[in-house]
């Protein structure tokens, strides 16, 4: 397993640029890799399993892809980052952890937390969504359309996120 660290995060970037493809040499982002970094558009290849704690928090990108290869994601990875549009699959099943409390803050990875989005594209395929995984998401009034493949919603997963109507499955 190799791991994109904060290190070679910087090295990508004076590569890159602004505008970043990870090479598919790596199969993990570690926690901060690309914190505060002026990263613009990044491109995850499918090799990438997990993304840790505050991989992208306070970034510039505006919108991103997580491919279904990616199957656990750490704390607040895109905390306080521009993110406005967010396409995102089979992590969302397993990769929240469920609840032990009856407060969701106290095991939440509020993985979206404090980004503004305006756009989420739940990935046909997807069979559930976990716990808390829009927690108090600075969602814009918009509505969210639930793919049928959706069987479960976990516990607080939209809990104070200002959404106008969500579609759920038919069954």
């Amino acid at each position: 397993m190799t791991a994109l660290t904060p290190n070679e995060a910087k090295h990508v970037l004076e590569l890159q640029g602004k505008e970043i493809s990870i090479p598919p040499r790596f199969t993990s982002i570690e926690n901060y890799a690309f914190r505060e970094l002026p990263i613009t558009k990044i491109k995850i290849p499918r090799t990438i399993k997990y993304i840790g704690d505050e991989a992208f928090s306070s970034t510039e990108l505006t919108s991103i892809d997580i491919p279904n290869s990616v199957t656990k994601i750490g704390k607040e990875p895109f905390s306080w980052s521009k993110i406005s549009q967010i396409s995102i699959g089979k992590v969302i099943e397993s990769g929240f952890q469920q609840s032990t409390h009856s407060n969701p803050q106290q095991d939440s990875q509020r993985v979206f937390y404090g980004i503004p989005l305006n756009k989420v594209v739940i990935k046909k395929g997807t069979k559930g969504i976990g716990h808390a995984a829009f927690y108090n998401t600075d969602f814009h009034n918009f509505d969210v359309d639930i793919p049928n493949s959706v069987k479960t919603i976990g516990d607080f997963a939209f809990h104070g996120a200002a959404i106008t109507s969500i579609k759920l499955p038919n069954k």
